[in-house]
């Protein structure tokens, strides 16, 4: 299952690097893609790894955006660490747990009877992984 992920990504950076040769214009628009995809700031730790390592994977072939790609990482890592509160007896929670679970019931309220094609965006996160996620992000920066 994880092998068939990494050759399903594999395929889809190969297809977008291509594209991207072919449409040179589509490396300024990706970037703004890429920024509003991210996933929210109290989606899974799986969620967000796998988005970050995506995007990272993108730098190989789009360097153009290295900076700007950077920046977007740090700045959504700086809201998940905001939302951290380690309590008296050690435990950790994270703030708004409660407006997750509205934010979420919200969502599946909209997107009921919308058809998107059983795509989820850009890249395709596959959360039967678990913590089985590779979190080497093999960049060479």
């Amino acid at each position: 299952m994880i092998q068939q992920q990494y050759q399903r990504n594999a395929k889809l950076h190969g297809t977008l690097s291509k594209i991207l040769q072919l449409v040179p214009r589509g490396n300024s628009e990706l970037f703004p893609v890429l920024a509003s995809g991210f996933p929210f700031k109290l989606r899974s730790l799986e969620q967000q790894a796998c988005y970050m390592k995506q995007c990272f994977t993108v730098l190989n072939y789009v360097p153009t955006i290295r900076k700007s790609v950077l920046e977007l990482c740090i700045d959504k890592c700086l809201e998940i660490d905001v939302e951290i509160r380690i309590a008296q007896d050690g435990k950790v929670n994270i703030d708004n747990m409660e407006q997750q679970q509205q934010q979420q019931q919200n969502d599946a309220n909209n997107n009921e009877g919308k058809d998107h094609g059983g795509e989820d965006g850009i890249f395709d996160l596959d959360m039967n992984l678990g913590m089985n996620v590779n979190m080497n992000l093999g960049m060479n920066v």
